[in-house]
């Protein structure tokens, strides 16, 4: 069994972490207008022909940089399994993701009862989507009303809606 993702317990294998990811991803209208803001990323993602993701991620205002390396799989609508290992600046100067797919995005983070919501807003795009990580797929739970009216609908599992798809 593969750990989830929310509670963090991972399982080494050669260097990659694997983890489970649970969540449901909601179409907003607009950005909302926020109560508390946790923390805020600059994301910039590229999808390479070898089927791994790389992103760097820039925490602001720390300025912080973490760069990734993931292939997630696919288990069902909402449940992705997720292999990723943490790459220096070095090793990402290395690569070569020039033909790559290519996405830009800040995330912003609320914490909200026991949840973790990350809302992304889309460079050179119309779109903000809010993704709130589960335990479980069925598991209960609220959000804000301030981003309750900002929904237009859930768009889990709907391929159009994923990060590689909005970077075609």
């Amino acid at each position: 069994m593969v750990p989830k993702k929310k509670t963090w317990t991972k399982k080494k294998i050669n260097d990659m972490i694997t983890f489970q990811e649970i969540e449901r991803k909601f179409l907003l209208k607009r950005f909302p207008r926020l109560a508390k803001i946790n923390t805020v990323y600059q994301i910039e993602q590229w999808y390479h022909a070898d089927g791994f993701r790389y992103r760097y991620q820039v925490e602001i205002p720390t300025g912080e940089i973490h760069i990734f390396k993931t292939k997630k799989t696919n288990i069902s609508k909402g449940i992705n399994t997720e292999e990723e290992t943490t790459l220096t600046p070095e090793e990402f100067q290395q690569l070569d993701l020039a033909n790559s797919l290519h996405i830009k995005k800040t995330r912003t983070v609320v914490k909200h009862k026991s949840h973790k919501l990350e809302i992304d807003k889309y460079e050179g795009l119309n779109i903000v989507i809010m993704e709130i990580e589960l335990g479980d797929i069925n598991e209960k739970y609220s959000l804000p009303k301030y981003i309750e009216k900002e929904i237009l609908y859930e768009v889990t599992g709907i391929k159009e809606f994923s990060n590689k798809s909005l970077a075609e």
